[in-house]
């Protein structure tokens, strides 16, 4: 009996398509009879996020996207079960989401938030003794750390798009041959796993694969069909790198400010010991 008692709640509410609100910067999903439950996970490669409602789901897949959004790329609605409907959001940077009932007008609002990123904090130093001279260490001239999210292929700008923690990396760009490659190591940490996804639907394109190559080296490799230079550049508005092949380069959307920092990619062939991954993505055959 409490059986039937929980499914007559559930189907109660029903969920009808959702749909983005550019006022609210916001995935919206009507429903009708009680405020829906709902639990919220996440899933990486791309980053999403998704909420698991407890509500009745007819009409079938949908998606959409997010124009203008500079953290949601687009969403997409699907039934699971009987009483279960995934909604998932593509988020362009890791993040979060927060969730408001909107009781008056029977609206669910998915409101997507980024990802704040703390900085290591620093151990306090030590107090000289009384009447001890406290040696002092000399300056550190490096660089501040950067870190590096996961790389993912952007189709709007026909690019592969990296998010940045800090200032914009230092690089070098190299080549392979047999198959075409071109790779470009990033003075740059924070890429847990290696990466290798391919490409579809690009005339040069075949995949790119991302690897750590030392504590503050990350490589990513582009292969190619044929031999193909690429460009590397900043999205200060974004705060991503930009791996652009030539042949897809297309103007930059107003706004973006992106600078090119190399044209094409440098002649010396690239090394060939492996990174510190399971797999060297510069020897992978296409």
């Amino acid at each position: 009996m409490a059986f039937l008692a929980q499914l007559a709640m559930l189907a109660a509410t029903t969920l009808h398509t959702a749909f983005y609100s550019s006022v609210l910067k916001a995935v919206v999903i009507p429903y009708t009879g009680r405020p829906p439950v709902y639990a919220i996970g996440t899933a990486v490669n791309p980053p999403r996020v998704f909420l698991n409602v407890r509500a009745s789901y007819g009409v079938g897949t949908r998606w959409g996207r997010a124009p203008g959004n500079l953290l949601l790329a687009d969403w997409s609605m699907a039934p699971q079960s009987r009483v279960t409907t995934r909604v998932t959001l593509t988020m362009r940077h890791p993040g979060r989401v927060r969730v408001f009932d909107n009781v008056r007008r029977h609206w669910l609002v998915v409101v997507p938030q980024a990802a704040a990123w703390h900085a290591p904090r620093k151990r306090p130093t030590a107090k000289p003794k009384p009447h001890v001279k406290a040696k002092s260490k000399p300056a550190s001239h490096g660089a501040p750390a950067v870190r590096l999210g996961a790389a993912r292929w952007d189709p709007w700008q026909r690019a592969i798009a990296i998010p940045y923690a800090g200032h914009f990396p230092s690089f070098h760009l190299g080549t392979a041959n047999d198959p075409p490659r071109a790779f470009v190591d990033f003075k740059a940490t924070g890429l847990r796993y290696p990466q290798k996804v391919a490409v579809k639907g690009q005339p040069s394109l075949v995949r790119y694969e991302a690897a750590s190559r030392g504590p503050d080296v990350t490589r990513v490799v582009l292969t190619f069909r044929q031999a193909t230079p690429v460009r590397v550049q900043d999205d200060r508005v974004r705060h991503e790198v930009l791996i652009v092949p030539e042949h897809s380069t297309r103007q930059a959307s107003h706004g973006h400010r992106a600078i090119a920092h190399h044209a094409t990619p440098a002649r010396t062939p690239m090394p060939t010991e492996p990174p510190s991954g399971d797999q060297d993505p510069t020897l992978s055959a296409p």
